[in-house]
């Protein structure tokens, strides 16, 4: 059975990238009617604030999140450089944990049928070492009769 390695996690886009994918998306698109998923857990999207705090993610579209990027990015820029790079580690930490728990369940998949070859493996064992008694029994008795 191979092992599946998981490919490197690519780079985020730059701000050009974004700011080309806003001009491309649609007011319509899905992204921007975020507050119609449904709610779990008591998690809502529509309780989230945009990045300069001021608008909610339903009320904006495609032209309107464009400037608040640029905003962000602004806000990015002039953000402390410990900031900057507490939020990267703490995307490494959950991207890593992320990898972690994928290797793990691709371990514990395979673990039933491991598990099943254990058990005939003890199961033949068990029975070796009940015939090797019935045996040595037998060669007890045999001594004694003699």
């Amino acid at each position: 059975m191979g092992k599946r390695k998981l490919p490197d996690r690519p780079k985020p886009p730059n701000l050009e990238q974004i700011v080309a994918d806003l001009h491309r998306a649609e007011d319509d698109d899905m992204v921007f009617q975020i507050d119609k998923v449904p709610e779990e857990d008591g998690f809502s999207f529509s309780t989230l604030n945009s990045p300069s705090g001021g608008t909610n993610l339903s009320d904006l579209s495609a032209s309107t999140l464009e400037s608040q990027i640029s905003l962000a990015s602004i806000d990015n820029n002039s953000l402390g450089q410990s900031e900057n790079d507490t939020f990267t580690q703490e995307m490494e930490k959950s991207y890593n944990q992320v990898k972690r728990l994928i290797q793990l369940y691709s371990v514990i998949k395979m673990e039933p049928e491991e598990l099943n070859n254990k058990l005939t493996k003890l199961e033949t064992l068990g029975e070796e070492i009940t015939d090797s008694i019935l045996d040595l029994r037998q060669a007890a008795e045999a001594l004694t009769k003699t």
